[in-house]
């Protein structure tokens, strides 16, 4: 004689699931914009932005004695002309960048 299991009903059926689902998601939903408004409003286009105009770029660097070297770094906007020490950092100069076209419209007007 065979001996039959009973026979139980699938713990969520498929509305019961859906349901799980959706609840699910609002909730990582409701999780995702909490955590924007706490980090000051950062938006979703800001995660994946390109940082890439925030870079700083190593121009040059001259040892001027052991402890003291004096570096020349870029940014988009200006290069920086800095003596670094041991316990200091001094900013010897700032050079602004000019766009190319301006500097061949100076130019220009320099040789006529």
């Amino acid at each position: 004689m065979e001996q039959q299991l009973p026979q139980y009903a699938p713990l969520l059926g498929d509305t019961e699931y859906l349901i799980l689902l959706l609840c699910m998601v609002g909730i990582i939903a409701a999780l995702f914009i909490w955590r924007q408004k706490l980090s000051g409003g950062m938006q979703l286009k800001d995660i994946f932005k390109n940082k890439s105009d925030d870079e700083i770029m190593l121009i040059s660097q001259k040892p001027i004695d052991i402890k003291t070297r004096l570096v020349v770094f870029q940014t988009k906007d200006c290069r920086y002309i800095v003596l670094l020490g041991q316990n200091h950092a001094l900013l010897v100069d700032k050079i602004p960048q000019t766009p190319h076209k301006d500097f061949e419209h100076v130019l220009n007007q320099e040789s006529k």
